[in-house]
């Protein structure tokens, strides 16, 4: 279903350069775990178009929400300069990098702002009380680039199936985690049955191109391997 006009109900800070847009969500707007919209915006009298995955789930009634990371091109900086009541044009939903509800062990690869959708599919399945069996390993240059930590924390309380790991590239002296990209080494370790699950990806093109490529070279099947780029603007 195609939207219009949606005026911003509430800008969430989440890092020094991550902010959530959310706005109220319509009663007839339904979407699926992981899909995105198109944000238009006017820049200098030219409609320009780009496509954000949800940080929502379908299942927080209230509001839709979409997270960008603040790059400094033209069309982040029209959003950083948005304020609460200021409207935006969105369509949508689109997009099939969606939760597939009936896959029991999942792994999923998330590079920085790529987090996002992944966010919207495991709120998504604590809500509904899905047993899938998820684990998330997430890279971030820094401990300050990491969002929704207070989130995931929370959803492992509620949820034993659920775990996440967390590993910075770029660490301060106060990182105490693990650091480095991710790699087989890792994926070894953190999942141990890793052969058996299925694997989504989400972030820069070069991180998702290395992932698929590393994942074929631990034997996992193309049909096990979801993926989608996150383009930086």
């Amino acid at each position: 279903m195609i939207f219009s006009k949606f005026q911003i109900a509430d800008i969430i800070i989440r890092s020094n350069n991550i902010s959530s847009f959310r706005f109220k969500r319509p009663h007839d707007f339904q979407y699926l775990p992981g899909q995105y919209i198109i944000v238009q915006l006017d820049l200098n009298h030219q409609i320009v178009r780009k496509a954000f995955s949800l940080s929502s789930s379908p299942t927080e009634q209230e509001f839709i929400e979409f997270t960008k990371k603040f790059t400094g091109h033209e069309f982040s900086e029209g959003l950083k300069a948005l304020q609460v009541g200021d409207s935006l044009n969105l369509e949508g939903p689109f997009g099939s990098f969606t939760l597939k509800e009936d896959e029991n062990k999942i792994v999923m690869l998330a590079g920085g702002i790529g987090v996002t959708p992944f966010r919207s599919m495991i709120r998504y399945s604590m809500d509904k009380g899905i047993d899938n069996d998820i684990v998330m390993i997430c890279s971030n240059r820094t401990e300050d680039d990491i969002i929704f930590k207070d989130d995931f924390q929370e959803m492992i309380k509620q949820h034993p199936n659920f775990s996440i790991v967390l590993t910075c590239t770029r660490p301060t002296n106060n990182w105490t985690g693990i650091c480095g990209r991710i790699d087989r080494n890792m994926i070894e370790r953190e999942v141990p049955d890793f052969h058996e699950r299925l694997f989504y990806i989400c972030g820069p093109p070069v991180m998702v191109k290395s992932m698929r490529e590393l994942l074929r070279s631990m034997k996992i099947p193309d049909n096990m391997i979801l993926f989608e780029d996150f383009f930086g603007y």
